[in-house]
């Protein structure tokens, strides 16, 4: 426990546990990488498609973890998987022009461009289409964090 929330002579708390949350978050910070070099980073291919993570709650040796960063990786004339989710997050169209569809409507895009998905009260279904039949689309994925890291003092 921290100096802030010492469980001296009584039963930790839920919030003795945030404090304590908050302090192994700031020792693991000491060591994170701050930068991420994305050329030493795999690709993944998994059901959704091609992908690069550089920020997920599961990667442990970053300064934050509690974003979801990817580069999402289209062959030429391909698409990604359908992705059902809660939304809520961006897609930056780092190189490429093609479509994504979001619950069956289709929103058109191109370099430069950022598609919006928004939440939906059931989650959303998405899903990128590459039109180009020469060159792979990249996207650069991201979800803003559900839980915020724990920054707070007792004074």
């Amino acid at each position: 426990m921290s100096k802030d929330s010492p469980a001296r002579g009584r039963n930790a708390t839920l919030f003795d546990a945030l404090l304590q949350l908050r302090d192994e978050q700031r020792a693991s910070q000491k060591t994170a990488r701050v930068i991420v070099d994305g050329e030493s980073l795999p690709w993944e291919t998994n059901p959704f498609g091609i992908m690069r993570w550089y920020l997920h709650p599961a990667i442990k040796d970053t300064v934050t973890r509690e974003y979801l960063v990817s580069v999402i990786k289209i062959p030429p004339a391909s698409r990604t998987g359908i992705l059902r989710m809660q939304g809520d997050s961006v897609v930056y169209v780092w190189q490429g022009w093609g479509y994504t569809v979001i619950n069956d409507k289709s929103y058109p895009w191109e370099t430069g461009d950022v598609v919006q998905l928004p939440p939906g009260p059931v989650g959303i279904t998405v899903q990128h289409f590459n039109d180009d039949t020469y060159k792979e689309a990249w996207l650069i994925w991201w979800r803003l964090p559900t839980i915020r890291s724990l920054t707070c003092s007792m004074t």
